[in-house]
């Protein structure tokens, strides 16, 4: 919590949680790797770690907690594994740096904010099927999008479709 100068560190392979806040405001750390153990991403864990780059995310995370990358400001590249199921309230939330997102297609419910004030978030693929959660009680696909991707010059969106399925796509709004 607060470690100005920490800029980077290496997580034991056996670590199965980090607790909420645990890196908030780790100013100058730039590049993560979670371990396989990890399967939540609490709250808050990495909330203004502006100089952050990348993380690396294992393949057993299953939720991403709110908050818990928001405002990190120079996160370029992230890699969802398709283990995750649900990306909470505001989780990248301000992640300016942001220009290419793929949702896996094991991701069911994305949550209002999620990626609210993503500036240059320009291309967003979204699994068939998806929840797009919104708490703000409004109607209308076009709605919930906005709400999720509210100040993003998105340009191109793709639908994944399953195998099997038309060419319509299907979201989901939460009402």
């Amino acid at each position: 919590y607060e470690c100005h100068s920490l800029e980077g560190i290496l997580l034991p392979d056996g670590l199965t949680q980090i607790g909420p806040g645990a890196f908030y405001n780790c100013k100058s750390l730039k590049e993560i790797n979670l371990p396989e153990g990890i399967t939540n991403i609490s709250s808050q864990t990495f909330k203004f770690c502006r100089n952050l780059e990348k993380v690396t995310i294992s393949g057993k995370v299953v939720k991403i907690m709110d908050e818990a990358f928001m405002t990190c400001t120079n996160l370029k590249d992230i890699i969802f594994p398709d283990s995750v199921k649900t990306i909470e309230v505001f989780a990248f939330r301000g992640c300016s740096s942001l220009e290419k997102i793929t949702i896996p297609s094991g991701v069911d419910k994305l949550k209002s904010g999620a990626f609210l004030g993503c500036g240059n978030l320009k291309e967003v693929t979204l699994p068939n099927g998806i929840v797009l959660d919104n708490a703000e009680g409004n109607t209308g696909v076009d709605i919930y999008f906005k709400v999720i991707f509210g100040n993003c010059p998105i340009q191109v969106l793709n639908i994944i479709l399953k195998e099997g399925e038309g060419a319509d796509g299907n979201i989901t709004p939460v009402t």
